[in-house]
């Protein structure tokens, strides 16, 4: 595993610095097996920065327990594990979201250095390209979708007015980010309402 060999302490304001450009024009990447150090107030933050940038997202794996660290965790890719149906695959069934990839993003936390949060891409992802048509559907809706249907709900707007507006607000969000489809946006009103 290489270190962060500039000695930088990242933040919110320029995590985006260290990420590398992937193929698909506008999608990042993480390196792979170096440490990159991010101020220990902000490191969720940069996490969910990184993820957006990245598209992807770090699910919880296992946490670390060692007498040198404060906090430890690996986190393993969103596609990770192996799904495998116990009944008849339906017409009308979605594919399932993981497909074995080991990426794993190892977040730490040292005594010796309690105002840095350390991330470390130790495995490459496999079996599938962050950004890709195909793969952001299995990302989660962004938060930023449901923000803005809450607001369009409390200025009582009609349901048809609602989803067209957020349909439009979102249309420039760019690359590998998910948008909510038509139906999603009634799903999440339905939601929101009971």
């Amino acid at each position: 595993m290489s270190h962060n060999t500039n000695n930088t302490i990242y933040d919110i304001s320029n995590v985006q610095q260290v990420l590398i450009n992937l193929l698909l024009e506008g999608i990042k990447m993480l390196p792979l097996n170096t440490t990159i150090s991010v101020k220990a107030s902000e490191w969720e933050q940069c996490l969910v920065r990184i993820n957006k940038l990245c598209s992807t997202k770090w699910n919880k794996n296992h946490k670390h327990i060692k007498a040198n660290l404060v906090f430890g965790e690996t986190r393993k890719c969103h596609r990770a594990g192996k799904y495998k149906s116990q009944h008849q695959t339906r017409i009308a069934q979605k594919d399932t979201k993981t497909c074995s990839c080991t990426a794993a993003l190892q977040i730490k936390q040292y005594i010796s250095n309690r105002n840095v949060v350390t991330f470390c891409r130790t495995r490459a992802r496999v079996y599938h390209v962050p950004g890709e048509r195909e793969e952001v559907r299995t990302l989660p809706l962004p938060s930023e979708a449901i923000r803005i249907i809450e607001e369009q709900l409390k200025s009582g707007s009609s349901c048809r007015s609602i989803r067209i507006s957020v349909l439009r607000q979102i249309d420039d969000w760019g690359v590998g980010v998910r948008k909510p489809n038509y139906e999603e946006i009634y799903n999440i009103m339905r939601k929101i309402c009971q």
